[in-house]
């Protein structure tokens, strides 16, 4: 194999081959990145955009592959790239020696040019370089300390342990800096060599559009080979006038200068600068009262499982009915409890839940046992024959706000949701409220073509969704809301999704989805086929939903139906 490139090498670059040739026998092209560091490499050189000059981009390796050949990802094709190179060494790019200030070769995926770096009469680094070019996604770059970036990846450290900063870029030019904190993110997802993120900023700014937040995520969508149904179900949410529905836009991620591939910018579902902007903030409110306390947690145990865990604070604000933000874990109920801040645990006698409190995350014992106490007594009034509960009377409608949990349900059904049992299921409870409510809707990576509940046509049977969500939707005037959401709300915005905003979408992703395969070695086309097949998944769904409860036709799928 060395022999064959070596004859390559050579035709592209007759003036070095001996040296070339050297290199290639006696250096194993997979040892590159393990090379001393006095060994200068191809991380050594960066090119800059002559636009926006802060913008560092590194050649780098595509993953999942043996090839060693580099790639130049650049995020907008109309623009000027200049190479960077430091004192000392030699680049080389086809046969012509490159400077700092050289421009770099123009995008074209059908070229090749070698690439090597040479020191003190020394090749040290040789490749083939092939450069690429996207359109219509900005750039997303976070720099910081190599070693806190390995962290990170290597150790999923959470997003307050190192600092950074943050630049974003349009084909205009440099719109946002500032600095931030960047963390792993994800549960199951970050098994997977594409990881996500999350980033905090300390002031609040829009980015790209999107609300004022400080609290974000980048999304790989790593289970979801399209890349696009986060962004669909988030924009249906949008267009359902669900609250606190998730902002989102497409970005090119460079981590370091190395680019990471196409990531969708999230609002984070989280309240305290994420897309849940509570009137009021209960956290605040409780350190207020107790300034001095030590925030040390309380594990209470019942029987042979835990019950609860909550803050030994020694003090609650006056008003403790709100706001509150929970979310639902069943799967990975043990793992949570151990980096859960602040948890319950529902009524065994029917699922046997668990409760995050995402708002307040360091709750005290009064404001645990007061939603704690709130949420039982509604799951109790839920699976009662009636919606009514014969011991405290409390009722569904009088807990229950239908339209929000209505819609989640509508979700789940008509995406073909997959995650209902693992978490990402969210809901809240406002100050001086009695309503529960369902949402923001997040998480649909693992939805529609993933067809683990079987054909696309086939409606959900009874008992496929889990928490209160099916059981809900017993009562027929849940149910009756359910339908009105998907004639009035969601058809509508179905219908607008696939004859206008994901074909603007796919044209907009479209380079930025080819990077992205080829970073990630999925094969050509990869994302694009995918993409068609959310497409006509969707359509037959909606050509479905539309017959039955829109236009009242027969269909074989309707005793499915509840």
């Amino acid at each position: 194999m060395h022999t064959k490139r070596y004859v390559r090498l050579l035709l592209l670059l007759p003036l070095t081959g001996l040296l070339l040739l050297f290199l290639y026998f006696s250096h194993d092209p997979g040892n590159i990145a393990k090379a001393e560091p006095n060994r200068p490499d191809y991380t050594s050189v960066y090119v800059y955009s002559r636009t926006a000059p802060s913008l560092h981009i590194k050649p780098c390796l595509a993953e999942n592959t043996e090839e060693q050949e580099l790639y130049l990802f650049l995020p907008f094709s109309d623009q000027e790239y200049l190479w960077s190179v430091p004192s000392g060494i030699n680049l080389y790019v086809g046969e012509k020696p490159v400077r700092s200030g050289d421009p770099v070769v123009s995008p074209d995926p059908q070229k090749e040019y070698l690439f090597a770096i040479e020191k003190d009469g020394e090749f040290t680094d040789a490749h083939y370089l092939r450069c690429l070019a996207s359109d219509g996604v900005a750039a997303f770059s976070v720099t910081m300390q190599d070693e806190a970036l390995s962290a990170i990846v290597n150790e999923h450290h959470p997003l307050t342990a190192f600092g950074a900063d943050m630049r974003v870029f349009t084909d205009a030019g440099e719109t946002i800096y500032t600095p931030c904190y960047i963390g792993g993110h994800g549960n199951s997802t970050w098994s997977l060599i594409k990881k996500s993120f999350e980033i905090e900023t300390e002031t609040a700014l829009s980015i790209l559009g999107l609300k004022e937040s400080t609290r974000w995520n980048l999304i790989a969508n790593g289970m979801d080979r399209s890349q696009v149904k986060n962004r669909i179900v988030y924009e249906a949410a949008r267009d359902a006038g669900m609250e606190y529905s998730i902002g989102s836009e497409y970005v090119n991620l460079y981590l370091n200068g190395v680019y990471q591939g196409l990531y969708l910018l999230t609002e984070k579902p989280a309240a305290n600068g994420g897309a849940v902007d509570f009137d009021d903030d209960l956290e605040r409110e409780t350190r207020k009262y107790a300034r001095s306390a030590v925030l040390d947690p309380v594990l209470d145990a019942y029987g042979t499982d835990e019950e609860e865990r909550y803050y030994d604070i020694p003090y609650s604000p006056p008003d403790i009915t709100g706001s509150y933000l929970m979310e639902f874990d069943y799967y990975q109920k043990n793992l949570a409890q151990e980096s859960a801040d602040s948890w319950f645990m529902t009524n065994q006698e029917y699922e046997y839940y668990m409760v995050i409190l995402k708002q307040p995350r360091h709750a005290t014992r009064d404001e645990l046992h007061y939603i704690k106490s709130y949420v039982r007594e509604t799951e109790d009034a839920i699976y009662s024959e009636d919606g009514v509960d014969n011991k405290t009377g409390v009722s569904i409608r009088d807990r229950i706000d239908f339209d929000s949990w209505a819609m989640s349900y509508l979700f789940m059904d008509f995406f073909g949701y997959q995650d209902d049992s693992a978490g990402s299921l969210f809901f809240y409870k406002k100050r001086g409220d009695p309503l529960l409510y369902s949402g923001p809707i997040w998480d649909y990576d693992k939805s529609m073509t993933d067809n683990y509940y079987g054909d696309e046509l086939a409606w959900y049977e009874r008992g496929d969704l889990y928490l209160w969500y099916d059981r809900l939707n017993s009562f027929k005037d849940f149910h009756a809301k359910v339908v009105s959401n998907y004639i009035e709300r969601l058809s509508p915005s179905m219908e607008l999704i696939l004859s206008d905003k994901l074909p603007g979408w796919v044209e907009d992703i479209s380079s930025s989805l080819a990077m992205d395969d080829v970073k990630w070695n999925r094969g050509e086309s990869y994302g694009e086929n995918h993409i068609r097949d959310v497409e006509e998944w969707l359509a037959k769904r909606k050509e479905l939903f539309d017959s039955v409860w829109v236009r009242g036709e027969d269909s074989p799928y309707a005793e499915n139906i509840y």
